[in-house]
């Protein structure tokens, strides 16, 4: 039984080696490292990403940080055509609508005389109302707002003026007749606010448009020529 025992404990000290002996592996004999026995350190942690900086509650962020940069675009000037350009006036078309409505309104005195009625008053006042609208409107049309603007304000003014005068200088028989809108001071204004307009806010520039060579096949051959605006 003694000797059953000694053998026992001789096998266990052959497999399991002196004491403080590195273990090995028991199919290749290879050392075992201390992870794989769990008795080593643990391995270092992963890295941790760096904190992101974000604004705590109740800190003020800059104005304009954090937003996209834009980048102003250059004012491109409409108004003035590009390339060679030429020198125009259309003088001749607000002094046609002056003078229809300067002939309206002298019209409107002829048949109502001194002391107009209602229909000569009404044709003399439509021709007020195109002396003061007409010429502003066609400088809107022609892409002259601030044009327009002047233009009215001259013909409003002058007209006030000649109320004025026509009020004060006349002979008017009352309150009406000095208000009369084809009174002389109305007609002197209009003239005035009419000529002014046409010898100072009339020109503009317009491209100039060069003649280009054109060539036409035709049944017999063929057919040149110069297109363009002279």
């Amino acid at each position: 039984m003694r000797a059953t025992a000694v053998v026992l404990a001789l096998g266990f000290l052959l497999v399991a080696g002196p004491a403080g002996a590195t273990p090995t592996n028991i199919v290749d004999h290879s050392p075992v490292s201390p992870v794989e026995t769990g008795s080593g350190p643990p391995p270092p942690p992963p890295p941790t990403p760096p904190p992101i900086d974000t604004p705590h509650a109740g800190a003020q962020i800059p104005f304009g940080a954090g937003m996209p940069t834009t980048v102003e675009a250059t004012p491109v000037d409409t108004d003035k055509p590009k390339g060679p350009t030429r020198k125009v006036s259309y003088r001749k078309y607000t002094l046609a609508i002056d003078g229809f409505s300067v002939a309206m309104i002298l019209t409107g005195r002829l048949i109502g005389g001194k002391d107009p009625s209602a229909i000569p008053q009404a044709i003399a006042t439509v021709g007020l109302i195109g002396g003061a609208f007409g010429s502003p409107a066609l400088h809107g049309a022609r892409g002259h707002a601030e044009r327009a603007a002047r233009s009215m304000g001259l013909r409003i003014g002058a007209g006030a003026a000649g109320l004025f005068v026509q009020s004060k200088f006349t002979d008017c028989g009352g309150f009406r007749q000095c208000l009369d809108p084809s009174g002389p001071g109305i007609v002197i204004a209009a003239v005035t606010a009419s000529a002014i307009d046409a010898l100072f806010m009339t020109s503009e520039r317009v491209p100039l448009q060069v003649a280009k060579p054109v060539a036409l096949a035709t049944p017999g051959g063929a057919m040149l020529g110069l297109a363009g605006t002279f």
